[in-house]
């Protein structure tokens, strides 16, 4: 079954990050599984909470060659 949240669950915060609010840990983990090793976020989880962090372009590594 797919993980499902409530828009009242989202806390969107200053410089790319967010948090889902009232997530357990297998809601967690089916959520690293669904999004795989290969994500442009850092994922944490502590105490009910998923917090997402999109890496800044500023530190993102140019994967063009020319």
């Amino acid at each position: 079954m797919p993980v499902q949240f409530q828009i009242r669950q989202i806390e969107v915060l200053a410089g790319q990050r967010s948090i889902l609010h009232g997530i357990n840990w297998q809601d967690f983990e089916q959520i690293l599984e669904k999004l795989g090793e290969k994500r442009a976020s850092r994922i944490g989880y502590w105490n009910g909470k998923q917090e997402v962090r999109m890496t800044l372009l500023e530190h993102e590594v140019d994967k063009r060659t020319d």
